[in-house]
């Protein structure tokens, strides 16, 4: 079925599974509830289909085209997603997992309230635009994603993931839980992290300026390097955190918690907000 036509056809609950779909046309298709594990379907256009509860588990999705297209409950274990484009699909409550080949995989203007990715390798995808409120990322990749001011993570999860590299500048994070994640030389700028779990995240070498994490929970967070130029830290829990190396000028962490406990060692910056008969490890200004 190699670049077979089927654009606008009733497929559901069609079984295709390891059949060759490879450059298919199969726009505003239904093929909710189809069977497509194992399916080549490289280079396929799937623009406005609706793959509501289909499995498409193993399937092989390099550079496929599906722009528009539903899969809410859809299963995408172990797929294939190379170059994927699903820019403005709905993806609300779909679960991925297993899956190591996703490399820039676009997922601009999709909706994805509440999906699910498991050991996932995401490298260099994009979500900018995106919404990502309540969807969760265990033990995955995401290693220069962008996402960017208008993706809306509120109350997303990210838990041992990576997130080195990758671009959340000017996104509304509040509420987020990056607990034990990684996001070394991450862009933070402008980001609002309000009220986020940000317990042990390493944001070493990161870009945080402007970024506000008021009453942020940032238990042994390390922040080594970091750029904090006006960055908002009011109410937040720092306790056992590291800033060691950090520029902070005119940072805010009045009404911070654990202060006495945090490393400003080698910082440099006038702060504000500290107390001026709080002991710190030392900065300079």
């Amino acid at each position: 079925m190699r670049r077979a036509d089927f654009r606008g056809v009733d497929l559901s609950y069609s079984n295709f599974e390891g059949v060759d779909l490879s450059e298919a046309l199969l726009d505003g298709a239904d093929l909710s509830h189809a069977r497509l594990s194992g399916a080549t379907a490289s280079g396929a256009s799937f623009v406005g289909a609706s793959l509501v509860g289909a499995d498409l588990s193993g399937a092989d999705l390099r550079s496929a085209i599906l722009a528009g297209a539903r899969l809410q409950e859809a299963r995408l274990s172990r797929a294939r997603l190379d170059n994927a484009n699903l820019s403005f699909a709905d993806l609300r409550r779909v679960s991925i997992d297993f899956v190591d080949e996703a490399a820039n995989a676009t997922f601009d203007g999709a909706s994805m309230e509440g999906a699910v990715f498991k050991k996932c390798v995401l490298t260099r995808a994009s979500f900018e635009g995106a919404n990502l409120e309540g969807a969760r990322f265990d033990d995955s990749s995401l290693v220069g994603c962008r996402f960017g001011a208008t993706a809306r993570l509120a109350g997303a999860f990210f838990a041992d993931s990576r997130l080195d590299l990758s671009s959340f500048r000017g996104a509304l994070m509040d509420g987020v839980q990056m607990d034990k994640t990684r996001a070394v030389r991450t862009d933070f700028n402008r980001a609002s992290l309000r009220g986020a779990e940000l317990v042990g995240c390493q944001f070493s070498r990161s870009d945080a300026r402007f970024a506000d994490f008021t009453s942020a929970d940032l238990t042994g967070a390390d922040f080594t390097g970091a750029l904090l130029y006006r960055a908002v830290f009011r109410k937040a829990d720092i306790t056992d955190s590291s800033f060691r190396l950090v520029r902070y000028h005119e940072a805010d962490f009045a009404g911070v918690i654990g202060l006495a406990t945090a490393d400003f060692m080698d910082s440099r910056g006038i702060p504000k907000g500290m107390p001026k008969t709080t002991t710190v490890s030392s900065w300079r200004g």
